[in-house]
């Protein structure tokens, strides 16, 4: 996670098997979203990715999600697949993104 002042501002969790990584989830406070929080996590998994040898890093995000989808194709991810009304409250289609190294 990422701290300022004691607090938690945002947090990343992943986990690897095998040279594969999946993203579980990725939350930054709104009172600290678009001043770099999560890219700074994003490249702190990238390092891990690349001393690890992942193949890979995966994740789903909401289809509607244009700030996340944007931010993870400016890391390089790109649409391999749907999950078809993966979300709900609103239901919704889950994009899976993925980052081959």
């Amino acid at each position: 996670g990422v701290c300022q002042n004691g607090e938690i501002i945002g947090y990343l969790s992943f986990s690897s098997v095998a040279g594969e990584c999946y993203i579980n989830n990725i939350a930054v406070h709104p009172d600290y979203r678009r001043k770099g929080v999560a890219k700074a996590m994003l490249c702190e998994l990238f390092n891990i990715a690349v001393s690890s040898y992942y193949e890979f890093i995966s994740l789903e995000v909401r289809e509607s999600n244009l700030s996340a989808r944007n931010l993870y194709s400016a890391f390089g991810f790109k649409e391999e697949g749907r999950r078809k009304n993966y979300y709900t409250a609103p239901q919704e289609d889950a994009i899976i993104l993925t980052r081959r190294f």
